[in-house]
Order: structure tokens, then C-alpha cells, then sequence
């Protein structure tokens, strides 16, 4: 590898991806441990990283699981809600609209597949994207965009 920004794109798509240790990382990207703990704690790479595990759809489904279970609980009251299950309609009313928008975590399920693409067929210039999209993650994360 080249540069110090290449090493770091590709020690963060490994750590991301969770099928490396940080020992094994290090020694495939040619950096010391101590600089990839830099990396990973001056990134957050952490948050990345449980972001990664648990994507929007998956949280919209169980969202909408759980309004079908309230609606149906105050159907079968005869369709008036308690304070509790009104409190809950509401509740989960406002994480589908939260989980509705564009949340980091669909910015690294879309690029996750994006640069698995770009490796296998554009790896000259999976460098260059690699390196915007980190940036972009990074801005995205501090609220910069």
C-alpha cells in the first residue's frame, strides 16, 4: 500500500466488517496496533461499526411489527387506546419517521456494497472513492454536512 490514507480506508473497511481482529488488521495493513487503536478511537470507528450490524430496513420492520401490535391490542379493546398504548402508538410514530431518513447507517450499507463493487471491477479507482467516502462518513458523523 501506499499511502498512510489507503491503509487507513482498508483497515477500516476490515474493522467495520467484523470478521478480523485488530492484531490481524494491523498486520495485513502494515500499520502498528497502536495506530490502528488511533485510527479506531479517533474515528469512532466503534459506532461504525455496531452501525453496520443493524441496518434501517431491519429497524423500520420491527417498527412496524410492533405498531401492527399495538393497533391490533387497541382493536381489540374495541378501539380505544389506554394513556400506555397511546404513548407507544406515538412513540413508535415518531422512530419510523426518525429511521425514515437518510441516517449514517445508509450511507455505509450503500458504500459497503459500493466499494465491493468498485474492488472487484474499478480497484484503481476504489483509492480515490475509498478515500471521498471516508471523508464523507467522517463529515457526516461530526454533523458537518
Amino acid at each position: 500500500m501506499s499511502t498512510n490514507k489507503d491503509k487507513k480506508i482498508l483497515a477500516q473497511e476490515l474493522f467495520i466488517s467484523g470478521a478480523h481482529t485488530r492484531k490481524s488488521i494491523s498486520e495485513v495493513v502494515g500499520v502498528t496496533e497502536k495506530t490502528l487503536r488511533s485510527w479506531i478511537e479517533g474515528g469512532d470507528w466503534e459506532n461504525l461499526k455496531s452501525l453496520h450490524g443493524v441496518t434501517r430496513s431491519q429497524l423500520l420492520q420491527d417498527s412496524y411489527a410492533q405498531l401492527k401490535a399495538v393497533n391490533e391490542k387497541i382493536a381489540s379493546m374495541g378501539g380505544v387506546p389506554t394513556k400506555e398504548l397511546y404513548d407507544a402508538k406515538s412513540i413508535i410514530g415518531k422512530e419510523i419517521e426518525r429511521l425514515s431518513e437518510h441516517s449514517i447507517a445508509v450511507y455505509i450499507e450503500c458504500f459497503s456494497e459500493f466499494t465491493g463493487w468498485l474492488l472487484r471491477n474499478h480497484p484503481k479507482e476504489s483509492r480515490l472513492f475509498g478515500n471521498l467516502m471516508l471523508k464523507f462518513l467522517e463529515a457526516r458523523q461530526r454533523g458537518a454536512i
